[in-house]
């Protein structure tokens, strides 16, 4: 990728999440940025694949708050994020409910998940967007029962695809993974990031 040649006036960086997680993640790499709240359906579409509805959602939500910071007139970065956990060709999204979560976990037991964490930058003065899609292969231990409702009590993780909390608790849910990003699990894949960003003219380091 060819970088944008960086401006005098650095452009604004936005977080298009409220996640903790996520803005605990983006400020590792030491530049300033706002949070805004995207509020978007996250209803997948008829047939719609897991990495597609992961990329969709992600652009949906930078674009959305670039919407409530001005539109093309904002001179900002925006940064939106998604994440889809898929098992045997089945989407696994927020249970939002203790049945749901206890359900889901009770499925997703001994199985290899596949989390698709979307990412989008999105640069609003150039109606510009980047994603990128990074996948984790999770392989989840047995888990009795007890072990779920347990765990569920401890850490609610009703918000969370796969009702998996890995940035917490949820690491005792796993046996193994894969990824190339370890920071994708937990919400933004900051190698992926970073590399948006220097090609938009941000510098890291």
């Amino acid at each position: 990728m060819t970088p944008i040649a960086a401006s005098a006036v650095p452009p604004t960086i936005v977080l298009a999440s409220t996640s903790p997680f996520r803005r605990e993640l983006l400020a590792r790499l030491g530049l300033p940025f706002s949070v805004v709240a995207p509020n978007c359906d996250e209803t997948p579409l008829p047939q719609e694949l897991p990495a597609a509805l992961a990329l969709r959602l992600a652009e949906k939500k930078a674009r959305a708050a670039a919407e409530k910071r001005g539109g093309d007139a904002d001179p900002a970065l925006i940064i939106g994020c998604d994440q889809v956990a898929c098992c045997r060709e089945k989407i696994y999204g927020k249970p939002g409910t203790h049945e749901n979560a206890v359900a889901q976990l009770s499925a997703l037991s001994g199985q290899t998940v596949e989390f698709h964490t979307a990412l989008c930058l999105f640069d609003a003065r150039r109606d510009r967007a980047q994603v990128r899609n990074v996948r984790t292969q999770v392989t989840l231990r047995q888990l009795s029962a007890t072990e779920i409702e347990n765990y569920l009590r401890r850490e609610p993780a009703y918000d969370c695809a796969g009702a998996a909390k890995f940035e917490g608790l949820g690491i005792a849910l796993i046996a193994r993974l894969e990824g190339e990003d370890p920071s994708a699990l937990i919400g933004l894949p900051l190698i992926a990031l970073c590399d948006l960003l220097r090609g938009a003219g941000v510098p890291i380091l």
